[in-house]
C-alpha cells in the first residue's frame, strides 16, 4: 500500500502502521526494524477483533484462538549500542532479557 491509498483506506492493519512507522523512524535517523510477534490476549479481545476483521474479506487471517499476531517496528535504544531481545507481560511490564547468552540479536520480519 502506498501512502496516497492509505489515506483513502477505510481501514488499516497492523502491517501497513508498522510499515510506515519504520520509514519514518528511518527517515529521522533512528535505528528501527520490522518486528513480528504473537501476543496471547483474553478471548473476549479476540471475539471483538474476529467480528471487526471478519466482515473485510481481503483481510490477513491473524487471529488465532488464544493469540494474534503483530507486525511493529523494533526500534534499539540501548545505551551501549547492543541489541537484545526483551521479553514484557501481558500489561507491558517486568521486562526480561531473553537469551542471554546470544548477542548480538538479530530482528527479522
Amino acid at each position: 500500500m502506498a501512502w496516497c491509498e492509505a489515506v483513502k483506506a477505510e481501514t488499516i492493519d497492523c502491517g501497513v502502521f508498522g510499515a510506515f512507522a519504520l520509514e519514518l523512524f528511518r527517515a529521522k535517523g533512528i535505528e528501527a526494524y520490522p518486528g513480528q510477534l504473537l501476543r496471547g490476549c483474553a478471548e473476549e479481545r479476540i471475539s471483538h477483533w474476529r467480528r471487526k476483521w471478519d466482515a473485510i474479506p481481503t483481510a490477513f487471517n491473524w487471529i488465532g484462538t488464544r493469540v494474534v499476531y503483530h507486525e511493529v517496528s523494533v526500534v534499539r535504544t540501548e545505551a551501549d549500542r547492543s541489541q537484545r531481545l526483551w521479553r514484557f507481560d501481558a500489561q507491558g511490564r517486568n521486562p526480561q532479557i531473553v537469551l542471554t547468552k546470544v548477542k548480538p540479536i538479530g530482528y527479522h520480519a
